[in-house]
């Protein structure tokens, strides 16, 4: 548990990016061949947005009239930098000032649990390791420690990745298939970016996932090479397509994406509002604290203009070629985290069970009389 909490902290705990691009070669040349996900965090900068979230939290206008409401905000937040004080107190080091950056990448296979290749770049103290590790190495789990000091690279691996990503992250140089399997991870980076992430879907998933003719998405998943996500003062998503026609549906499915986030906001504001419009300041069946803040009607409606603002433009969904993408400012991602929410609860695992049934009508197929194995 200990060592699952050190590395939830170490990788996930919210220098821009763009200025400490060249400190990012060893960590991204540690990425194996076959990564189908890498993810890149900029450790400092998320921090600086956790800080900027807690704050426009304070400021909303049900907060500042309610000292009620401020003291459990304020509660709130001392449980979460709770979790910093542990790690600066478990393994000696300052998240906020000596963590710089975070790299992760994820190869899946149909027949064997994911293998992972994660870094972390800074300042570390010499015995990290153990401080993590205390019951000493995870036969799941590798971990090497490079260049102790101020900029020293911390690598975890499954065990058979750990050589390979080592050597590599020693000599700087990503593998070119990974490069040109993730190029946008490679590419130069946007100002003030905190997140990056890429995926390539593997060929057996694309196999499985497009086995069906009738499937769902079906051009798509065998159309889109790759996907791309970054996270700065707005958030860009951006599919790859392989044919204009898989590009055509790709619009559409980001001009979805995107109305899907707009109503997001327009949802919350709605249920503010009705909110609002009750009477519920006035149960006695409620705590003090919630009665005194739905009895504030202008309160509710400043909060609402302040934390979920009314969406002023459309934004549009970019096309060039078979690049296909969509840029949306962080005011619609709040009301679009609601949506996506409720989306991926039933998405996702619709996902993952076609894609196993397809495997396993695939398996059934090959058994039956007259068919040899494949």
């Amino acid at each position: 548990m200990n060592k699952l909490f050190a590395w939830v902290l170490i990788l996930v705990a919210p220098v821009g990016l763009a200025h400490a691009e060249g400190k990012l070669d060893k960590l991204r040349a540690a990425i194996p061949d076959g990564a189908a996900l890498v993810l890149e965090l900029d450790v400092a900068e998320a921090f600086k947005t956790y800080d900027r979230i807690w704050k426009h939290l304070e400021e909303a206008p049900l907060v500042q009239q309610s000292s009620a409401l401020a003291s459990l905000l304020t509660m709130q937040r001392m449980g979460v930098d709770t979790f910093i004080e542990m790690a600066r107190d478990r393994m000696g080091l300052d998240p906020k000032k000596d963590l710089k950056l975070a790299l992760a990448s994820l190869i899946l296979s149909p027949d064997e649990n994911p293998k992972i290749v994660m870094g972390i770049k800074g300042k570390l103290p010499v015995d990290i390791i153990g401080k993590i590790m205390p019951a000493g190495p995870s036969p799941d789990i590798q971990v090497q420690l490079l260049d102790p000091g101020p900029d020293a690279v911390l690598l975890a691996a499954s065990p058979s990745l750990l050589p390979r990503a080592v050597e590599r992250a020693g000599t700087g140089k990503a593998h070119e298939a990974v490069k040109q399997r993730h190029p946008g991870i490679f590419s130069k980076m946007t100002p003030g970016s905190m997140l990056r992430l890429s995926f390539a879907m593997p060929p057996w998933m694309r196999k499985a996932a497009t086995k069906n003719k009738q499937a769902p998405f079906r051009s798509l998943i065998e159309g889109v090479s790759h996907f791309e996500f970054d996270l700065a003062d707005a958030a860009e998503l951006r599919l790859y397509c392989t044919n204009k026609p898989c590009a055509a549906r790709a619009e559409l499915l980001l001009a979805g994406l995107r109305d899907s986030m707009m109503a997001g906001t327009h949802v919350i504001r709605a249920y503010g509002l009705l909110l609002a419009g009750a009477d519920l300041g006035r149960s006695t069946v409620m705590p003090a604290v919630a009665r005194s803040a739905l009895g504030n009607r202008k309160a509710i409606k400043d909060t609402l203009n302040h934390l979920f603002p009314r969406p002023s433009a459309l934004p549009k969904v970019q096309r060039q070629d078979e690049q296909v993408s969509l840029s949306l400012k962080t005011d619609l991602l709040k009301g679009g985290v609601f949506t996506l929410g409720i989306l991926s609860a039933v998405a996702i695992p619709a996902f993952v069970s076609y894609i196993r049934k397809s495997r396993m009508a695939s398996d059934k197929e090959t058994q039956l009389p007259g068919r040899s194995p494949r």
